[in-house]
């Protein structure tokens, strides 16, 4: 198990990936952001919470995730951060917190509203699939 004191490489990152060599790919959810803002979207009715026992770490910008099963460690780098932190353990709405997150990296790096949000829905699909948050679905209302 990682102790957590080695040096990340130099040079851009996923924005997940294990603390070990391997990264994760991150390509599942090949969805396209559709509409604006108010746009009713089926993720719009999904609530995402951080998964029970998940504990996570802020250094230097970016997030250590640790999952309570295996004690595997996981590294969000900036703009995974930014997601990270719109997410609770009492759920909020998966689309609203992607949109939230994508504002705030779209406002702070060259990167346009639309990419922004399809990038960071992967990464909740990632997360999601490393049980590092739970997605429920919900009815529509």
């Amino acid at each position: 198990m990682p102790d957590g004191s080695q040096q990340a490489p130099a040079g851009p990152r996923p924005a997940i990936g294990d603390a070990g060599p391997r990264q994760a790919t991150g390509h599942a959810d090949q969805r396209q952001p559709g509409g604006g803002p108010g746009t009713d979207r089926a993720d719009d009715h999904d609530e995402v919470r951080i998964g029970p026992g998940v504990q996570a770490a802020d250094i230097g910008g970016e997030i250590v995730l640790l999952h309570p099963d295996d004690g595997a460690y996981f590294a969000l780098n900036e703009t995974g951060a930014q997601l990270w932190r719109q997410l609770s353990p009492t759920g909020v709405p998966r689309g609203a917190a992607v949109r939230r997150a994508a504002a705030t990296v779209s406002d702070g790096w060259l990167i346009d509203q639309p990419h922004a949000e399809r990038d960071l829905r992967e990464l909740l699909d990632e997360l999601a699939r490393r049980r590092l948050v739970t997605v429920t679905p919900r009815p529509a209302t």
